[in-house]
């Protein structure tokens, strides 16, 4: 998959999603910020997937088991210079493939729609 970088106008190969290893736990923390007061800690970083770009943290999704067969997606991001090409969309579809791997039955989500949430309604 390529995608364009709005700010550079430059395309990008999307090599993979992939999860994040523990040297990337600051660049995963620095890339989600503080959200509603949410910081990422340690024991959460193997429940995300992220997307790179040139090294740089583009995309992530965090998948996290709330029963035997139900996940919940949460942490849902694309950097501002890469949204409305598919990204988002191929992070939740890696991450709904993950969890029916470790049986799932079930996902949900819960989203603020200034936060892109608006898409996810219509999907």
């Amino acid at each position: 998959m390529q995608i364009k970088c709005h700010e550079c106008g430059l395309r990008h190969r999307v090599a993979a999603v992939a999860a994040p290893i523990s040297k990337d736990f600051q660049a995963v923390r620095n890339f989600l910020g503080s959200y509603i007061g949410w910081r990422l800690t340690r024991e959460e970083l193997p429940g995300l997937l992220i997307v790179k770009i040139g090294g740089r943290i583009v995309g992530c999704v965090g998948a996290m088991r709330t029963s035997k067969n139900a996940f919940y997606l949460n942490r849902l991001k694309v950097a501002q210079a890469f949204r409305r090409q598919g990204l988002a969309e191929l992070l939740l579809r890696k991450a709904m493939q993950q969890a029916r791997r470790f049986g799932a039955r079930r996902a949900y989500a819960v989203t603020l729609l200034e936060n892109g949430g608006d898409y996810l309604v219509r999907k």
